[in-house]
């Protein structure tokens, strides 16, 4: 059989598999991020509010848009490491960013 340059895969044998719709699960993913986005936005504007304490003459300054990125991000990191040592996410994404000299000499083996 000779493969048929115009298939995606490939192959041309008949096997085609139907596009699958799209999936409740993405679907809900998708509206929780555009939910998420909607609601940072909303906190992001509170946030950035002068606020003055009533106890004293002190007034706080509302966060740059770099310390609210900095900010968003450290405590992302601090829910996603846990959640992705729990998956069993971590170990791999740690092999991937720092691999043993094993898997670089057998790299590099297969490449010559």
């Amino acid at each position: 059989q000779s493969n048929d340059s115009s298939h995606p895969h490939g192959s041309s044998d008949g096997e085609d598999k139907e596009e699958k719709g799209d999936s409740p699960y993405g679907l809900a993913l998708l509206g929780l991020s555009l939910f998420m986005d909607g609601l940072l936005g909303a906190c992001q504007s509170t946030l950035k509010q002068t606020h003055h304490s009533s106890s004293s003459s002190t007034t706080f300054r509302p966060p740059s848009a770099m310390e609210t990125m900095l900010y968003i991000n450290l405590y992302a990191t601090l829910i996603l490491i846990p959640c992705s040592y729990y998956a069993g996410q971590f170990q791999h994404g740690m092999s991937m960013l720092f691999p043993s000299t094993d898997t670089i000499a057998n790299t590099q083996a297969e490449n010559t």
